[in-house]
This record gives structure tokens, C-alpha cells and sequence, in this order.
């Protein structure tokens, strides 16, 4: 969003009911600012379950800086490897191909 001209960023906090709990504007989309804003809003709102994002880097190295706290939607890519999920692919086809057979 630009303000005055000049550039800015939106960072929002929102609940599990989608509700905004918690809105931030910042010039910079860095780990700094990561940092300033998910301290501002764990301090108002206590410790979350899980914490999603949508992949920026500044997330990740602010989560580590913090600590305890899980990253849901970074690690949730991990979960399954690469060989579980050919195997899943390859048992879906053949039961696709299978089903088309008749």
C-alpha cells in the first residue's frame, strides 16, 4: 500500500474465526520488522498454537530468533517425502486407470 507516495507494508494478525486481532505498517519487509510485530502481538494476545504465514524468509528468521514457537505453515511442506509421495502418486493412477478399465 502506498503512503504519501512512499511504499508500505500491511502486516495483520488474524484468529482462527478470521477475525483481525492485530494490524502493523511498516516501510520494510525484513526480519526487524517480522521481529517488532509478532513480539507486539504475542505480548497483546499471549502464546498461539500455531503460527501461519505466507512464506516470506523474514517470518522464518524471526520465528527462530523467538524461539519456542512452531511454524505451521513453513514445515508443513515437509511432511511428506518425496518417495511417499510418488508411491501415493503412482497407487492413484493405477487406481484412475483401473477405474477408467472398467
Amino acid at each position: 500500500m502506498k503512503i504519501n507516495g512512499v511504499k508500505h507494508y500491511l502486516w495483520r494478525a488474524v484468529d482462527h474465526e478470521g477475525e483481525v486481532l492485530e494490524s502493523f505498517v511498516t516501510r520494510r519487509r525484513d526480519k526487524k520488522a517480522a521481529l517488532r510485530f509478532l513480539r507486539k502481538s504475542l505480548r497483546r494476545h499471549g502464546a498461539t498454537e500455531t503460527i501461519v504465514t505466507d512464506r516470506l524468509a523474514s517470518y522464518g528468521a524471526a520465528l527462530k530468533q523467538l524461539g519456542s514457537i512452531h511454524n505451521h505453515f513453513n514445515q508443513e511442506h515437509t511432511l511428506t517425502s518425496r518417495t511417499i509421495f510418488k508411491e501415493c502418486r503412482t497407487a492413484t493412477l493405477i487406481a484412475w486407470r483401473q477405474l477408467y478399465a472398467g
